[in-house]
C-alpha cells in the first residue's frame, strides 16, 4: 500500500520534494505503487510476483520491461481519466 493513498496531490508533491532535497548525495530506498513518485530515480527496481523483473531508469524500463510499461500506461490512463479525460 502506498504511503500517500488518501493524501491531497499538493501535500504529496511537497513531501516528495522534501525527500528529494534531503536525499542529495544519499541513498534512498522508496517503495511505491505510484510510478510517478520514482520517475526521476537513478535506478528503479521492478518487482513482479516477489521477484525483480527489471531495473533501470524510467526511460529504460519503458522500453525494456513489459511489467513496468503496463503499470505506467494504466496509471497514466487512470490519472488522465481522473482529470476528466477518457480511458482509451
Amino acid at each position: 500500500m502506498s504511503a500517500f493513498p488518501m493524501m491531497m496531490k499538493s501535500s504529496e508533491e511537497l513531501i516528495l520534494s522534501e525527500i528529494k532535497k534531503l536525499a542529495e548525495k544519499k541513498t534512498v530506498i522508496m517503495i511505491t505503487h505510484r510510478l510517478m513518485n520514482v520517475v526521476d530515480a537513478d535506478r528503479i527496481f521492478v518487482m513482479d510476483n516477489g521477484r525483480i523483473s527489471g531495473s533501470g531508469t524510467h526511460a529504460d524500463l519503458l522500453e525494456t520491461n513489459n511489467v513496468y510499461r503496463n503499470l505506467w500506461n494504466t496509471q497514466k490512463e487512470l490519472e488522465d481519466y481522473g482529470k476528466g479525460g477518457v480511458i482509451a
